[in-house]
């Protein structure tokens, strides 16, 4: 049995009253006993004194006066009481006990003078004659109502003692007997209470730190308002678990929907400092801690401390703006939630869209630039033609006006394939073997690259090199970057490479031409997007197809890089998955 100070508390109390109220018992107990003897020894000694004093009343009647020692003497032994007879002027004349004619005179003793009063009295005093205790009762005896003398019975204290001792130890032993259950009683009571009381308070520990699935099992039952409070404890604890489990699945569900948005949300109080955040934060703003900081000290643009101060006077709920950060743009909103007196930020990354929006822009311009220039060359010359009579002449013009019409035809047929990898949604894939493709337009380019002084040269690991994949616009993608290599090599070789890497397919077309500038690579795939305009608009190139490359690749799930050195040539990587058997 555990002992703690709530058992220790609950035994002393229990103890301690048990133990103060046995105190209290004995004393009246004692003090009862006491008296209830007394009274009990004097109603005996009365009764006794009224037979004593009949015979002695028929004795003084009879005027047989010289018998009184003798008739005391046969009843103090019969009765076992002190027999004592006086005069009225207070001389002995007869005593069972002790020799009268050597007693003083008893006039002045408080019982005979009361006797001699008329009065029955029982009284408790120090006989000098025994030198003890003494319980007296006394009468007067008259004879024709004239007093002839006075009885008086005693009996020593120390007999009635006697007996109230037996019962005073018989009630000590009942009261320790009593104690003795009362400890037992105490423990057992002291324990049930602690035990239960230290399950409540480690539940409530428990409970406190969090962990909602405690409960109080006590071995103890009784039903008792303890038991009732612990079934309560353990009613609440169950609500409180389920209020919990359901506030953190509403809690999960927002930090889920908050994780899973990508623009970048921050939550700030009504001082600036950031108390919420979400990942997208650190998505964006990789530098930055935010936690326990002030906003300003993050986004240092007049907008948005402007903007919080707007929310926080009350001008209104909801405002909105854009702000530029380490080159990129954002449009934010801020929102006042009114219950707790928090800003919500949220940022959103709009420069792909601004830089969408920017080469929307410039495609426009771009096409209408390319198509313009044709056209207003056709133009000229056609009017050239009308006021023209040399035929040579006017066969020139018309060689002129057919190359920008071939130019003109190549832009739009461009545009449309690109607007028909845009829009297509149901492309037919095929198990297309990358190799035979390559050989295929070797073969084809053969006669041109030759014109140019250019070889060819075809690398490859063991295959087989076969993707899942359209093979019209692989073909495409492959003629769009041979044409290009063609285009701007003269001298050297063009490599094609094929590369097989567990589940890749790796392939490489090189050239070793003029290569690129590296300012101009991150755009190289924009449409309309040229180094040298000059240089492209004379060998025949739109600014398209490396577009149309880009988005080929991307429609197959592949993987397009560019690495190239002004004068060292131009490397274009493509990696594919290959093909899957199913």
């Amino acid at each position: 049995m555990k002992i703690n100070k709530i058992f220790i508390k609950i035994f002393l109390s229990i103890f301690l009253t048990v133990l103060g109220m046995s105190v209290i018992f004995f004393i009246i107990a004692n003090n009862y006993v006491d008296k209830k003897y007394k009274s009990f020894f004097a109603y005996e000694l009365n009764s006794d004194k009224k037979i004593v004093e009949h015979a002695l009343t028929s004795l003084y009647v009879s005027g047989k006066t010289d018998s009184v020692q003798k008739l005391v003497d046969e009843y103090g032994y019969f009765i076992n009481r002190r027999i004592t007879v006086i005069e009225p002027n207070g001389q002995v004349i007869a005593d069972s006990q002790s020799d009268a004619d050597d007693m003083p005179n008893h006039a002045y003793r408080k019982e005979i003078k009361e006797a001699l009063e008329g009065k029955e009295i029982t009284n408790i005093r120090y006989s000098s004659t025994l030198n003890k205790e003494m319980l007296y009762t006394s009468s007067l005896i008259k004879i024709n109502d004239n007093p002839v003398a006075v009885l008086r019975l005693s009996m020593p204290l120390e007999t009635i003692n006697i007996f109230a001792n037996e019962m005073k130890i018989t009630i000590f032993i009942s009261i320790i007997i009593v104690l003795c259950i009362s400890l037992v009683v105490a423990s057992i009571i002291a324990f049930k209470i602690s035990d239960k009381i230290t399950h409540l308070k480690d539940a409530s520990l428990k409970l406190a730190s969090g962990d909602f699935s405690v409960k109080i099992n006590s071995q103890l039952k009784s039903n008792d308002e303890l038991d009732q409070l612990s079934n309560s404890f353990n009613l609440m604890a169950e609500q409180i678990e389920t209020l919990f489990a359901k506030t953190r699945e509403e809690k999960d569900k927002i930090d889920k929907i908050i994780e899973s948005v990508t623009d970048t949300i921050l939550v700030i109080d009504k001082t600036g400092r950031i108390i919420m955040h979400n990942s997208a934060f650190e998505k964006h703003f990789k530098r930055i801690n935010p936690n326990n900081n002030f906003f300003w000290e993050i986004f240092r643009d007049e907008k948005v401390e402007k903007t919080v101060k707007e929310l926080l006077s009350d001008k209104t709920d909801v405002l909105s703006s854009e702000i530029e950060y380490e080159n990129k743009i954002y449009s934010f909103s801020a929102t006042k939630i009114k219950t707790n007196e928090t800003i919500v930020l949220t940022f959103h990354d709009i420069t792909a869209i601004k830089k969408m929006a920017l080469m929307k822009k410039e495609f426009v311009t771009n096409a209408s630039h390319e198509l313009k220039t044709p056209l207003t060359a056709i133009s000229c010359f056609v009017e050239n033609i009308e006021n023209e009579d040399d035929l040579d002449t006017v066969k020139h013009y018309v060689s002129i006006i057919k190359k920008h019409s071939e130019r003109l035809t190549k832009i739009v047929t461009d545009l449309l394939d690109l607007s028909e990898l845009e829009n297509s949604k149901n492309i037919e894939f095929i198990k297309t073997d990358l190799s035979k493709i390559a050989e295929s337009l070797i073969n084809f380019y053969k006669n041109r690259a030759e014109q140019k002084n250019l070889k060819f040269e075809f690398i490859k690991n063991e295959g087989p090199f076969t993707i899942n994949a359209n093979e019209f616009y692989i073909e495409q993608m492959f003629m769009n970057i041979i044409d290009n290599a063609i285009r701007y090599t003269e001298k050297g070789t063009i490599t094609i490479k094929l590369e097989k890497q567990d589940d890749k397919i790796n392939l490489t077309i090189k050239d070793t031409g003029i290569g690129i500038a590296q300012e101009h690579l991150p755009r190289l795939f924009e449409r309309f997007y040229v180094v040298d305009k000059a240089r492209s608009r004379k060998s025949g190139g739109t600014g398209l197809g490396l577009s149309i490359v880009k988005y080929i690749t991307n429609i197959h799930g592949a993987t397009i890089t560019v690495d190239s050195k002004i004068n060292s040539g131009t490397a274009f990587m493509i990696e594919f998955l290959a093909f899957q058997n199913i």
